[in-house]
């Protein structure tokens, strides 16, 4: 995707250096992609939500997911013609988008029933769009050239903004936070109940818009 992204800046638009490259969640990912695969292409990287590589626990419920959405009948082998809802991978999807404090602060108990069902019912996102993002995901591990977050660390040239909420079940944080660390980035750390749900808070935009104007 990054490479993809490249090409069409450099070969189709003539752009051939970036003041910033921003991102959040799967964007975040694809933003540091870019601090290591074009590390003079940029002044400064923001990464929000992300995380260099993917952890134990994030392949755990992506694989989940997976398994999800193909073995559901209503998915026919992706071969479908109107977009199915998947009623497990929604309700996991719902699990880990935000956290247990949020759910139970925003849904009351006596509405459980038909939000459940609501949310079974939903098909916003094309099934076989995002299970090929979350494949993509799953392979996403900006280390690999160099075997370790130590090592990638020493390839970056542009200054970094990472934002890591603490409470993220979609993205765990620890890698993001580590790799802040290492390369000695900005780095704003959160503990919010909002979990991934993080991207549109006050704080996050003041702190994007504080770190692009220095």
């Amino acid at each position: 995707m990054v490479n993809t992204q490249y090409k069409m800046l450099t070969e189709k638009l003539n752009i051939h250096h970036l003041v910033a490259v921003v991102g959040g969640s799967m964007g975040g990912c694809q933003a540091l992609q870019w601090a290591v695969s074009y590390p003079n292409f940029m002044d400064k990287i923001i990464a929000i939500e992300a995380t260099p590589r993917f952890s134990t626990y994030d392949l755990l419920w992506t694989s989940t997911y997976i398994e999800a959405v193909t073995r559901d009948t209503a998915y026919h082998g992706g071969n479908y013609t109107v977009n199915p809802a998947i009623p497990l991978a929604a309700h996991l999807g719902q699990l880990l988008i935000t956290t247990p404090a949020t759910v139970n602060k925003t849904m009351p108990i006596n509405g459980f029933s038909k939000w459940f069902q609501t949310i079974g019912k939903a098909n916003f996102v094309d099934c076989n769009n995002f299970l090929w993002q979350t494949k993509a995901n799953m392979m996403q591990d900006i280390t690999k050239p160099w075997d370790s977050l130590e090592n990638t660390a020493k390839i970056i040239k542009a200054k970094m903004l990472i934002v890591a909420n603490k409470q993220d079940r979609m993205y765990n944080q620890t890698s993001s936070i580590e790799f802040a660390k290492l390369i000695n980035a900005e780095l704003i750390e959160m503990d919010s109940d909002l979990g991934h749900l993080i991207l549109g808070e006050k704080n996050v935009i003041d702190a994007t818009r504080k770190f692009l104007s220095l």
